[in-house]
């Protein structure tokens, strides 16, 4: 049975847990309208409903807060990419001889980009923040070696999921997977920023560059399922 002393712990630790949380959406917010630069603790402790007392009671300062974010919100990305490899791997594909066919390739390579990108969020608000994360971590050189292994980690999760969702579909990529992966983040993340930029076209553009990148980068290997 939970004695009161281990009750009374849980439940201090759920409230921190919650105190965190608001004080993180918070910061969200503000980081996205005014940059992390110009943000101060108050306003982020009296957005979240706080005293500058708790800010610090749970976060030892605002770039500790901000790597907090930065991982919570990387997770949260990470299994959008999960949920659209999954998605991407219960396809039903074509019968090997169609997918040794250039055509049947193409049209397969198509439906692989559009289930992936149906299962992403267009979230101009997280662009600003990778984009104050990249600031900072150039800034705060303890910062960027954390962001350096975050990133190799974020990474290296992508790298696992779109390579099984790939060899689930008959594919694998003709270069090593590291850089594979590399180069579809960089083309995915810069047309989401032109586009967040006001370039309305980018949506299709991205379609296009992606199916052209996946073709570029990968070969079948084994059949597909039978529609």
């Amino acid at each position: 049975m939970e004695s009161v002393q281990e009750r009374g712990d849980r439940d201090i630790s759920r409230k921190r847990r919650q105190t965190q949380a608001r004080l993180l959406d918070a910061a969200y917010e503000i980081f996205v309208r005014d940059g992390v630069g110009a943000a101060s603790v108050d306003e982020i402790a009296e957005r979240a409903g706080f005293t500058r007392g708790a800010f610090y009671s749970n976060f030892a300062s605002k770039t500790e807060l901000f790597a907090q974010l930065a991982m919570r919100e990387n997770d949260r990305r990470l299994s959008q990419a999960r949920a659209g490899a999954n998605a991407v791997g219960e396809l039903r594909l074509v019968r090997k001889e169609q997918l040794d066919d250039a055509s049947g390739y193409h049209a397969m390579v198509e439906r692989v980009v559009d289930e992936f990108l149906g299962w992403q969020s267009e979230d101009r608000d997280w662009l600003v923040i990778e984009q104050e994360i990249r600031l900072l971590a150039m800034r705060d050189e303890e910062f960027g070696r954390y962001l350096l292994g975050y990133h190799g980690v974020v990474c290296e999760g992508l790298q696992r999921i779109l390579t099984e969702a790939l060899g689930r579909n008959g594919l694998r990529f003709t270069i090593d997977d590291t850089s594979a992966v590399r180069i579809a983040l960089a083309v995915y993340t810069e047309s989401n920023v032109q586009r967040a930029m006001g370039a309305a076209e980018e949506d299709i553009r991205l379609r296009d560059k992606l199916v052209f990148l996946i073709e570029a980068i990968t070969e079948p290997v084994s059949p597909g399922r039978v529609e």
